[in-house]
């Protein structure tokens, strides 16, 4: 990954059982790993643009959200804030006090980007309520 690219896109879904939602989501925690050879920077947008996103039901009859790993990013939505992990490094971190709240149709993307172009494992994941 030698340019920045999506790992991860999270969307909060514009209706809920059928109808319009009303509930925002909230993301209390976001964990990322690395495993290469070339250190990894990690950053997160609000509402970028996406390409080709094909949208799975993290669990529908629980929350209004869907995710994507497979889409592209044709325009950079805001800029929230990223960090840098080492070549074989992890970083959990806590982001309840920060108030990320996302409303009906809102998508965060997490992206990494590192001058390793083979042989490295880039991961993210979230946990929201």
């Amino acid at each position: 990954v030698t340019t920045e690219a999506p790992v991860l896109n999270i969307r909060c879904d514009p209706t809920f059982y059928g109808i319009d939602n009303v509930y925002p989501v909230d993301i209390d925690y976001i964990s990322s790993s690395s495993d290469g050879t070339k250190s990894v920077v990690f950053k997160v947008y609000r509402n970028c643009t996406l390409a080709g996103a094909v949208w799975t039901a993290a669990n529908a009859d629980v929350m209004p959200v869907s995710y994507d790993t497979t889409a592209t990013v044709s325009a950079y939505g805001t800029f929230l804030f990223g960090w840098n992990l080492a070549k074989n490094d992890n970083l959990q971190q806590y982001l309840k006090d920060m108030n990320l709240h996302f409303n009906a149709g809102d998508i965060i993307t997490i992206t990494a980007a590192s001058t390793a172009s083979t042989d490295i494992d880039i991961t993210a994941s979230v946990i929201y309520h």
